[in-house]
């Protein structure tokens, strides 16, 4: 059960589409449902769960010829954000388990990853990401994941076959960072797979770093998703029209990123995608929505607690990443040299950065592409580094970061702040 009630949708048109007549949508901006006893409209006003089922043209249209999709040329793209309560120790709030497979950090790579999944709290970091395009976390996987609460480290979900984010409505606290990225990875020829088309289901209310959604290259619709308590800058990327410019330049059947990389080069021009509202987190235009969040007023209190410090520390600056996300593509210098770096697999977002934070001479770390494999890079500019066990040395000319180049790898650049 969601810890808040998510507000109701940023008021948008109410024609109807031109292909329906006008009696079936009516002033519906979602998913009209068609008896003989009425119409009933699901959009993001509605439960997470229900909305979820219903979020795209193709779930409403999936479940009978009695459902019409009514949201044309009108989304939900406006997120509120609110800042945290200086001086509340937010950590507080997630209580690791001591023992068990939910103490420490999560891998979820396949749906089989998720069968008797019971986890409510992960006292570490949570990565769902599919492993490749043969072992996938789709719509079936998340949907196991409802008992979900609280991470008390990162999470990132990655690479997965889902068209809402439904199952992740329990999931209202995240200590770390946030981060949902490339989920249009992994599609069907031609763009029929299902690509994340829409932030529904996602019921997390509380980031305590950085918020980042960006390359969903389908994702045009926040659904619901919001208010969100953001200790950290956010920046959410959405696609309006990108899934009709991308529908015939799938090539996913000869390569794992074929649909993925088309999309960004037809999408990712400046006129097909737009950044909404980025930013610090501030509430001055939802001071409604963020007074349902929990996470946002001073009287949240949920566990009792002994005589209060004298004088409150606010978290927020532990909890706030080490790095800089500097974009998509190879760490480079101001002559778009890569820096001398270190390469292994077998790690995910989490464990390459703590592997990097851990040694002086890493100043940075690459993490995403896809060579065989998930790599992570080590950066170290203008030094030879002795590769950490398991990690192979790449010797190159750059000397610094101060950048991204060499085009879209699959992967990120993260720069040690």
């Amino acid at each position: 059960m969601r810890l808040c009630t998510t507000p109701g949708p940023t008021p948008r048109p109410t024609s109807e589409p031109t292909a329906e007549p006008t009696n079936v949508c009516g002033s519906c901006t979602g998913c009209a449902h068609v008896t003989s006893g009425g119409t009933h409209c699901h959009d993001d006003t509605e439960d997470a769960a229900t909305w979820a089922a219903h979020a795209t043209q193709e779930l409403c249209e999936s479940h009978d010829d009695d459902h019409h999709w009514c949201r044309v040329g009108s989304y939900h793209t406006e997120l509120a954000t609110c800042p945290e309560v200086v001086g509340y120790d937010y950590a507080a709030e997630c209580v690791a388990p001591t023992s068990g497979p939910c103490k420490g950090s999560v891998t979820i790579d396949r749906d089989s990853d998720t069968t008797g999944f019971s986890c409510t709290v992960i006292g570490g970091d949570l990565t769902i990401q599919s492993a490749n395009k043969n072992h996938l976390v789709t719509d079936a996987g998340l949907a196991n994941l409802g008992s979900l609460t609280h991470v008390c480290g990162t999470v990132t979900i990655q690479k997965v076959n889902s068209a809402t984010l439904a199952g992740l409505e329990n999931l209202a606290y995240v200590g770390g960072s946030l981060t949902i990225q490339q989920n249009s990875y992994y599609g069907g020829a031609s763009g029929t797979g299902p690509m994340l088309r829409s932030l529904a289901g996602l019921g997390v209310e509380y980031v305590g770093g950085s918020l980042t959604v960006q390359e969903n290259m389908y994702l045009e619709d926040l659904g619901g998703f919001g208010p969100v308590v953001v200790g950290g800058a956010w920046s959410v990327l959405l696609y309006p029209g990108c899934p009709g410019v991308c529908t015939d330049a799938g090539a996913h059947s000869a390569f794992d990123w074929g649909l993925h990389l088309n999309c960004i080069s037809m999408c990712n021009s400046g006129t097909s995608w737009y950044d909404i509202d980025s930013g610090a987190a501030a509430s001055t235009s939802f001071a409604a929505e963020c007074a349902a969040n929990p996470y946002a007023v001073k009287t949240f209190a949920p566990t009792p607690r002994p005589t209060p410090q004298p004088t409150p520390s606010p978290t927020t600056t532990t909890m706030a990443s080490p790095y800089t996300n500097l974009g998509a593509g190879h760490c480079v210098d101001p002559w778009n040299r890569r820096p001398p770096h270190c390469y292994g697999w077998g790690e995910t977002l989490a464990s390459c950065e703590s592997i990097c934070s851990g040694i002086s001479g890493c100043k940075g770390y690459e993490y995403g592409q896809d060579w065989g494999g998930i790599l992570c890079q080590l950066i170290y500019p203008g030094s030879i580094p002795s590769c950490p066990s398991g990690f192979t040395l790449s010797v190159t000319a750059g000397t610094s970061i101060s950048g991204v180049g060499h085009g879209v790898t699959g992967g990120y650049c993260y720069k040690k702040n």
